[in-house]
């Protein structure tokens, strides 16, 4: 570990002080298919510790090369929206925690640009979302004709496909936030070796849903439960925003373990446990927001965080 550590540390001080080899290293990882998100963390790098400006150089460069490397495959227009959504949503976030050093701020970027999505979508494109619901309906009938997720899609007694079919959009928007979210973490955690050592750790375990987000998850749970498209494409962000302060709770309490053996505790309880583990955290999440239950932990009484 730390021998990667040192080589992470270098890269990052190499990255930050030769610009050339920051351009160079954006556009060659952007170009390549599994390492575009290395690319937008070097965005984030710069953005964080230099500012909007060289981070939005870098950004330039790194949209035209994954645009590039996409048109082998896709048509330019589609191109360009993936490789607006590769990188502007990490880059935009970069930004904002720069400004605030607050995650929840970060959440607040990261949603709102769902929420304008959401909206250009529907108003743009209002038959996209059945028709990427019927094409991943085609696609499982394809891969394999008798499976459970097949059956309760053509289940006409089940849910309505306009409903499955704006979950199903609500997830691919946590898609994209946790690719974005991946590389900013990976730029924080980077900063914080460099310049504030043990920063990023502190900041994870802090990390606190707040009460506007909490009457914004029951006005949009109640909107979903009465239909409603818009809310119901919105729910799933919400209710993960929620998850991650559940699971930094947990990661809180058991803080006194060593991090990575706490760490692989919850990952394997949510891995196993799923359907159990999941809402949990959301609850842990939610009364953390309303009461902060960090206060009542024995190794932080007294503490206000």
């Amino acid at each position: 570990m730390t021998r990667v550590s040192e080589f992470i540390r270098s890269q990052g001080k190499s990255l930050l002080v030769n610009r050339r080899h920051a351009l160079l290293c954006v556009v060659f990882l952007a170009l390549l298919p599994y390492t575009a998100w290395l690319s937008v963390a070097i965005v984030a790098l710069v953005t964080l510790r230099k500012g909007w400006r060289a981070g939005g150089w870098l950004l330039g460069w790194g949209i035209i090369s994954q645009m590039v490397s996409s048109l082998v495959y896709i048509s330019a227009p589609m191109a360009l929206v993936n490789a607006l959504f590769t990188f502007i949503p990490c880059y935009l976030a970069a930004y904002m925690l720069r400004l605030t050093t607050s995650w929840r701020a970060v959440a607040g970027v990261f949603f709102l640009q769902a929420v304008v999505v959401m909206l250009l979508v529907q108003i743009l494109m209002p038959d996209f979302i059945m028709a990427q619901y019927l094409y991943l309906q085609a696609a499982l009938r394809e891969i394999q004709s008798e499976n459970a997720l097949l059956a309760m899609i053509n289940d006409k007694t089940s849910l309505n496909p306009m409903i499955l079919a704006s979950y199903l959009l609500g997830l691919q928007a946590i898609g994209l936030v946790v690719s974005a979210g991946m590389s900013l973490v990976l730029a924080r955690a980077v900063q914080s070796q460099l310049f504030y050592p043990g920063g990023f750790k502190r900041e994870a375990l802090a990390f606190r849903a707040d009460k506007i987000g909490f009457l914004l998850l029951v006005v949009v749970f109640i909107a979903a439960h009465y239909q409603s498209v818009f809310a119901m494409c919105l729910l799933p962000m919400l209710v993960f925003y929620f998850f991650l302060a559940g699971l930094s709770l947990s990661f809180n309490v058991l803080s006194k373990q060593k991090p990575w053996r706490s760490f692989f505790l919850l990952l394997v309880t949510l891995v196993l446990l799923p359907f159990v583990m999941l809402p949990v955290y959301v609850i842990f999440g939610s009364l953390d927001s309303l009461f902060n239950l960090r206060l009542y932990l024995p190794s932080d009484a007294g503490k206000i965080i």
